[in-house]
């Protein structure tokens, strides 16, 4: 049982778990809550990359999963906006206006997005 050994993964296995998960769009509450209730400053999660934080944003939002953690992981992203691949952005303005991301973190990821290159 995953839950049982949660900790024994390591952060990005979490995050592509969660994804796993997004994609057959299987909503396993208790491993939501397990997994995103890690994604706080003191907690495990703390240090996933953006592309890490990136899965765990995007598959909430498949899932339609909102968890308080999530403008955690939407400051991280924000504050890591250097290195996120720009197909991962686009990814995330669809994931946006699901995850119900609090309005100073929403304004500032907007002006990220806003400045990705038309290609």
């Amino acid at each position: 049982d995953v839950l049982r050994r949660i900790d024994e993964f390591q952060p990005m296995q979490l995050a592509e778990m969660l994804g796993f998960f997004a994609k057959v769009r299987y909503l396993n509450e208790e491993f939501c809550d397990a997994v995103l209730g890690m994604l706080h400053p003191e907690g495990r999660l703390a240090d996933l990359s953006p592309r890490g934080l990136s899965c765990l944003a995007h598959s909430s939002a498949q899932l339609d999963v909102r968890h308080k953690s999530l403008d955690f992981c939407w400051e991280r992203l924000v504050e890591g906006k250097d290195r996120i691949p720009k197909a991962d952005l686009v990814q995330l303005l669809t994931a946006l206006p699901v995850t119900q991301v609090s309005t100073p973190v929403t304004t500032r990821l907007l002006a990220l997005l806003s400045r990705i290159p038309q290609s």
